[in-house]
């Protein structure tokens, strides 16, 4: 029986008063009502726990992952498929922290020149733009790493490996761990205004990554399935280093020529 809170009318059903049409109150007792909003609170509160729950797991495990090939990158050329996920977080990772240390190696240089500029009477003053810096490096830095990759599948069908692309990116990926901690080096010698250990680590990460990372992986792959696997694994950063000059000459020089308008305001 549900009674009006206005004129005190009592009917069966209906959510109006049939009386003064005003809004019903439900004859659910007021315990059992604050029971049930209780119970709808903790279920709705049990997706938000599950869920960061299951950021804490994952992160946890991918600390794992990455500590231990980091200490044993070797493990990397066993990955399946289902460390497919974990290849793909260790390409951004990569790629994102060479974009910041080439972009604090901009910044450093562009604040020597300032400072040179200064003993000479010349009052500079230049931002270097972060977004416009990192997402063109990013880039560039796919592109390579996207060059490598394919060299490597490339070569690795050619020697009829039977690897699939999903288990060739979980293993690039996780070959990428030493030169990640290298890139990380890159960050710090950068933040400290270390021009010289910035660039000497940016250049031989990108180097090892984009013509290395090819012979190791297509090596590894084609060892049981053919005898030519010398020719097929410098085939695969011979490919990388043409794929790459074509690229430079094609895109690079242009955003170098970017950076060097952007220099010359310094």
């Amino acid at each position: 029986m549900n009674k009006c809170p206005k004129c005190n009318h009592e009917q069966d059903s209906g959510k109006f008063c049939e009386l003064c049409g005003t809004t019903m109150a439900s004859d659910v007792p007021a315990g059992d009502q604050v029971k049930q909003e209780t119970a709808a609170s903790v279920a709705s509160n049990v997706p938000i726990q599950q869920s960061n729950i299951d950021v804490k797991t994952a992160l946890k495990d991918f600390g794992a992952y990455f500590m231990r090939l980091l200490k044993n990158p070797s493990e990397a050329l066993s990955s399946n498929e289902n460390l497919f996920l974990n290849g793909l977080i260790n390409i951004a990772i990569y790629v994102i922290a060479l974009a910041i240390g080439l972009y604090l190696l901009i910044n450093s240089v562009s604040k020597a020149a300032m400072g040179f500029g200064s003993m000479l009477g010349s009052d500079m003053n230049v931002t270097v733009p972060f977004f416009a810096i990192v997402f063109r490096v990013i880039f560039i830095t796919l592109l390579f790493v996207a060059i490598a990759w394919v060299s490597t599948l490339a070569m690795s069908k050619l020697g009829k490996s039977t690897v699939t692309s999903k288990e060739l990116i979980a293993q690039f990926g996780g070959l990428l761990t030493p030169f990640i901690a290298i890139n990380i080096l890159g960050i710090l010698a950068g933040l400290a205004g270390s021009i010289p250990t910035t660039l000497t680590l940016m250049s031989l990460s990108l180097f090892f990554v984009t013509f290395m990372l090819p012979v190791i992986l297509v090596s590894e792959k084609v060892k049981n399935t053919s005898n030519q696997k010398v020719y097929l694994s410098l085939g695969s950063s011979a490919l990388a280093m043409f794929i790459s000059y074509i690229i430079i000459r094609s895109f690079v020089f242009g955003i170098l020529e970017d950076l060097d308008r952007l220099t010359s305001f310094l």
